[in-house]
């Protein structure tokens, strides 16, 4: 009996498939090209927002928030500059957000040489998209160079202490208690010159 019951699906599914096969349509190139409706979804320590990276167009990439309690509504949407492009979102705080941008740039912010290449920011950012202000100095970097990268690297969030937390400098790997509601930092460690 069963055998039969599969021949017999067997038989109907050559009969129905080159027929779907030619149906379909194949996508196009820039299909394969097309930025993700939503990625990089995170959820607020507290679970009262919900935040993403989303692309209405396939092309621009904007970071929308939710309220947990009324996913059903529109989210609160926050644009990037039209030359750089918005790469993730985090929760570091309840209501603060880490945010990675790229930028195409024709030279090296550090060295100054000709260079066509992607360079990163990374900023904190309050749930209306507002930058956090602070008075984070990284050693050997320029004010633009300064202002160019951002906050460096989130090392921890320290998930325990409301308004602080840990950042590391891009290249001296100095570690910074950075406090995201006053924008005091002060380094805590020094990075080594003999190991990265």
């Amino acid at each position: 009996m069963i055998r039969t019951l599969f021949a017999a699906a067997l038989v109907a599914f050559a009969a129905i498939a080159p027929q779907a096969a030619r149906a379909q349509t194949p996508p196009n190139a820039m299909a394969f090209a097309r930025e993700p409706a939503m990625s990089s979804v995170a959820i607020s320590p507290d679970g009262r927002h919900v935040a993403a990276v989303i692309s209405n167009d396939g092309r621009q990439r904007m970071i929308a928030i939710w309220r947990a309690d009324a996913l059903d509504q529109a989210p609160y949407v926050i644009g990037s500059d039209p030359r750089s492009e918005v790469i993730s979102v985090s929760f570091v705080k309840n209501d603060r957000i880490f945010v990675t941008t790229q930028q195409l740039t024709d030279h090296n912010p550090f060295s100054g040489a000709a260079e066509r290449s992607y360079a990163y920011r990374r900023q904190i950012l309050d749930l209306q998209g507002r930058p956090i202000r602070t008075n984070l100095r990284f050693d050997g970097l320029t004010a633009a160079q300064q202002a160019f990268i951002g906050i460096g690297t989130v090392v921890s969030s320290l998930p325990n202490d409301e308004q602080n937390v840990l950042v590391a400098a891009p290249r001296t790997g100095d570690v910074y208690r950075l406090n995201l509601y006053n924008g005091r930092a002060e380094r805590i460690e020094r990075g080594s010159e003999r190991y990265s």
